[in-house]
C-alpha cells in the first residue's frame, strides 16, 4: 500500500500557520495528563509513608510534590481555555456562513479569505450529530467545566466566554437526582457565575 505523501505535504502546508498552537495544546495535554497520573500515584507512597510508617522525611515532601502537580495541572488547564476560545470562535465564525448556523460534518482548511466563507465539502453530512455536539464539548472547555459526583458539585477552573457570547443561561444541569440552573455573565478576563435556581443537593464552585 503506497502512502500518499504529496498529498499530506499539501496539508501540512495548510497547518503551517497554526503550528504555534498545535504544539503549545499539545504540550499543554500531555502536562495535564501527566500530573493526574503523578496524583493518582502520589496517593500509596503517601499513605505507606506518611500515615502508616510515619516517616518525618516524607511528611513535608509528599504535600510539596501534591502542590507542585496540582499547580501544574492547573496551569496546564488555563492554557487549554485560551485554545479552546480560539477553537470556538473559529467554529461560530464559520456556521454564520452555513443555512441555520448548522455546522456541517466537514468544511475544507483552507485559509481564510476576506468576505469569504469557509469551502464547503461536497459530500459532508448537515446535520451530522458529533458535528451539533462539538460546539457543547468546545463550550465545555472554556467553562472549564467538571463533575464531582462523590461531592456532589459542579466545578467551573478558569471559565471563559467567547467574545460573542456576553451572557450564557445553562438550565437543568444536572448531577445524580440535583440539579442547578445558572447565569454566566462575560466579563473582560473572567466570567461570573449567578445560581438561578437549584434542586437537590448539588453545590456549584468557580475556581480562578
Amino acid at each position: 500500500m503506497s502512502i500518499p505523501t504529496a498529498l499530506y505535504r499539501r496539508l501540512l502546508a495548510y497547518l503551517k500557520p497554526h503550528w504555534p498552537t498545535m504544539v503549545i495544546g499539545s504540550l499543554l495535554g500531555i502536562v495535564v495528563a501527566a500530573m493526574e497520573g503523578a496524583i493518582a500515584w502520589l496517593v500509596k507512597p503517601a499513605m505507606d509513608d506518611v500515615f502508616i510508617r510515619r516517616d518525618m522525611a516524607m511528611v513535608q515532601i509528599i504535600p510539596a510534590l501534591f502542590l507542585g502537580a496540582y499547580v501544574a495541572k492547573g496551569l496546564a488547564r488555563y492554557g487549554h481555555a485560551d485554545a479552546a476560545l480560539q477553537l470556538l470562535g473559529a467554529a461560530f465564525d464559520g456556521s454564520l456562513h452555513f443555512e441555520g448556523s448548522r455546522l456541517p460534518e466537514l468544511f475544507c482548511g483552507f485559509p481564510r479569505r476576506a468576505g469569504e466563507g469557509p469551502t464547503r465539502y461536497p459530500v459532508s453530512c448537515s446535520p451530522q450529530a458529533w458535528a451539533a455536539a462539538a460546539v457543547f464539548g468546545m463550550l465545555a472547555g472554556c467553562l472549564g467545566i467538571e463533575f464531582e459526583a462523590d461531592q456532589r458539585c459542579v466545578r467551573m477552573r478558569s471559565p471563559r466566554l467567547p467574545r460573542f457570547v456576553d451572557w450564557l443561561r445553562v438550565e437543568g444541569l444536572m448531577l445524580g437526582d440535583a440539579r442547578v440552573d445558572l447565569l454566566l455573565q462575560r466579563y473582560r478576563d473572567s466570567v461570573g457565575v449567578d445560581v438561578m435556581r437549584r434542586e437537590g443537593e448539588i453545590e456549584v464552585a468557580v475556581v480562578v
